[in-house]
């Protein structure tokens, strides 16, 4: 298979370790948009992966940031920004102090501040 610019890069920033989970995200669907554009179905995406000879190795990717790093606050005077901009003394006054916050804001707050 032969990539485009364009695919090259998104590649690349899918696997680039200083990447935050959103961007690795994002590179991740615009990827996979392309693909579907370019191949009727995933079976002619795979002949064409499998055709090009190359080698694939296994890998271990250690992540020093949290895969919750990247997730949004819907809410309050930090709307919109991710949790790893948000300073952690604000994190711990939101879990103290929203009764009602979503279970998975709730967990995803909590393991962010716990380094998982």
């Amino acid at each position: 298979m032969k990539l485009d610019d364009r695919e090259r890069k998104l590649l690349l920033l899918a696997f680039d370790p200083a990447a935050g989970i959103g961007e690795i995200v994002n590179a991740i669907n615009a990827l996979a948009l392309r693909w579907i554009r370019k191949y009727q179905d995933g079976h002619e995406l795979i002949k064409d992966l499998e055709s090009g000879g190359t080698e694939v190795r296994e890998r271990i990717v250690y992540r020093t940031q949290s895969p919750f790093a990247g997730v949004v606050l819907g809410f309050g005077k930090h709307r919109g920004k991710r949790l790893d901009e948000v300073d952690p003394t604000y994190l711990l006054w939101v879990l103290e102090n929203f009764e009602e916050l979503w279970p998975q804001t709730r967990a995803a707050i909590e393991n962010y501040l716990n380094g998982r």
